[in-house]
């Protein structure tokens, strides 16, 4: 019988990383919620997740009143 489940490969665990990074808030305040992903496999991977750099270090900020 042929199972359903697809293998999980390389780009799968990525997307899984790239999509629980956007739910780290970029605001220093905020220190009690943390996302660890646990993939020994892919070291590059593994580990405490962070903001996307593109959130973390902006080009631009804007200001105003």
């Amino acid at each position: 019988m042929e199972s359903v489940r697809k293998q999980w490969e390389e780009a799968d665990y990525e997307n899984l990383h790239t999509r629980l990074s956007r739910l780290i808030s970029p605001f220093d305040d905020v220190k009690d919620f943390k996302i660890s992903l646990s993939v020994p496999w892919y070291p590059n991977l593994h580990g405490e997740i962070q903001a996307p750099e593109l959130i973390s270090l902006p080009r631009y900020r804007l200001k105003g009143n």
